[in-house]
């Protein structure tokens, strides 16, 4: 327990709630390319207006480009996370085979 208490400082816990925050986003963006196509077949077939299709576009385009830049983001902090959790518990787990080597 106590091991598990200190891997957690309140600077992870910022870093988990953005990546929580970021992985809420990335998944509302994913509904991008279902509501495009239902826009295009609901709005853009019927009225066959190039307008429509070109504003729609534009605006999924820019979605798609958000998802990119948030997943990038939320990769980035995962590993950032990992990498400080795992040295951390890589220290306490060094020293413990040692001291008992060393028993």
């Amino acid at each position: 327990m106590m091991i598990r208490e200190r891997m957690i400082t309140p600077s992870i816990k910022r870093t988990l709630i953005l990546v929580m925050v970021a992985g809420f986003a990335v998944n509302v963006l994913l509904l991008t390319s279902p509501l495009y196509m239902l826009q295009m077949y609901d709005r853009v077939l019927t009225s066959r207006s190039i307008a429509t299709l070109a504003a729609l576009s534009v605006i999924a385009l820019f979605l798609f480009i958000g998802y990119g830049f948030l997943e990038v983001i939320r990769s980035r902090l995962m590993i950032d996370i990992s990498t400080e959790i795992d040295e951390r518990l890589n220290e306490v787990l060094f020293d413990s085979v040692f001291r008992e080597a060393l028993v």
